[in-house]
């Protein structure tokens, strides 16, 4: 089959379009990408080099962007609208986060494509950065475009399903996934500190504001240090001088980073299902995670990590998994079954698989 992903940005949603062409090599994958997804596609081509899936490869989107812009939101569905007319042999379309979802749903009606799939990605709607007023012009976009074209909508968590489903549009979930085998997997060696750490993009959604106010409280211990993975545009805000900053990294040091931490901790305000947790979890790392939607879908308290809902909450559990090695290396464990079982991306992916054939009939 020819699948078409349709996505405006970078991020974990190109990730794992990248992921869900290596695992369906049967399949052959075109991304039509904004500029920042096809930014993403070229580095990683150029890290992967040869065991770059075969299967896979990019189209510009002239014009696409994140946020509402109607001028150029305009001039992105037109030139979505010539691509997709270019691509008319096309099995499946696979849009891919809220506004590709939308402007695909838009340009496959006009076309009149009907085998359609939208991955939401963290719903703008959950948005803590935008006003009510935006939330709720996000919302009345989700139903317009639900209403024009009526597709598959698939959430990655059951969290999202429910926030989804709470605007009257009634999903299915298939949960994120990622691959464990091309994880560097070092053990940590002998050292006289524990490090907590975090990844993705330094923005608002992550909360760094909250991330540093943690690390503060840790400032005066030696015992205790603090890694961003990963840069962005509030990398000023990360003051502390417990954290360590570690600007873009390649796919294998990224990895090698991370395995080097002893907790993972996420102060984000939203998610969707965040691979880097995923991944974190895939290597055996006890979890410390806020309670938003996509992140409680993650932990199960007192199991593999712990949710909380304040920052004071988030520093006595903290402490709690600081002081306790048994504690950390139990919920370790945990996180690493709860990935095998439910995320590794074979498994995923054959969902997908399944799905988009279910389409062809």
């Amino acid at each position: 089959m020819k699948i078409l992903h349709i996505i405006e940005s970078d991020g974990g949603s190109f990730d794992f379009i990248y992921l869900i062409a290596k695992y369906l090599p049967q399949h052959h994958h075109i991304v039509i990408c904004g500029e920042r997804a096809f930014s993403a596609y070229k580095k990683l081509e150029c890290e992967f080099g040869n065991s770059f899936p075969e299967n896979m490869e990019a189209v510009y989107w002239e014009h696409a962007q994140r946020e509402i812009k109607i001028f150029a939101d305009v001039k992105a569905l037109s030139q979505l609208i010539k691509v997709l007319r270019n691509q008319s042999d096309a099995n499946v379309v696979h849009l891919h986060s809220s506004k590709a979802g939308f402007l695909g749903r838009a340009a496959c009606f006009i076309l009149g494509i009907r085998k359609v799939v939208y991955t939401t990605h963290a719903v703008s709607f959950l948005r803590c950065d935008v006003s009510f007023f935006v939330k709720n012009t996000y919302k009345i976009l989700e139903r317009i475009a639900h209403a024009l074209l009526p597709c598959k909508v698939i959430c990655c968590s059951e969290s999202e399903c429910k926030a989804m489903q709470v605007i009257g549009i009634k999903p299915i979930v298939i949960p994120n996934g990622t691959e464990v085998d091309s994880l560097v997997e070092q053990k940590n060696g002998a050292k006289n500190f524990l490090t907590v750490g975090t990844v993705g993009r330094i923005t608002i959604q992550k909360n760094p504001h909250q991330f540093n106010s943690i690390a503060l409280k840790f400032a005066q211990s030696e015992a205790v240090r603090f890694v961003w993975i990963g840069d962005g545009e509030l990398r000023n805000v990360l003051k502390s001088p417990n954290i360590e900053v570690t600007g873009w990294l390649t796919k294998k040091e990224l990895y090698r980073q991370l395995s080097q931490i002893d907790i993972y901790l996420s102060t984000a305000l939203w998610e969707g299902m965040p691979l880097a947790v995923l991944e974190s979890m895939a290597i055996g790392k006890p979890l410390l995670l806020s309670d938003c939607v996509g992140n409680v879908d993650l932990v199960t308290n007192d199991e593999n990590g712990y949710i909380f809902k304040t920052e004071s909450d988030a520093h006595s559990k903290l402490l709690d998994l600081l002081n306790d090695q048994s504690k950390r290396e139990k919920f370790g464990l945990k996180s690493e079954e709860k990935y095998a079982k439910n995320y590794h991306m074979g498994i995923i992916s054959s969902l997908y698989h399944n799905l988009y054939c279910e389409l062809q009939q």
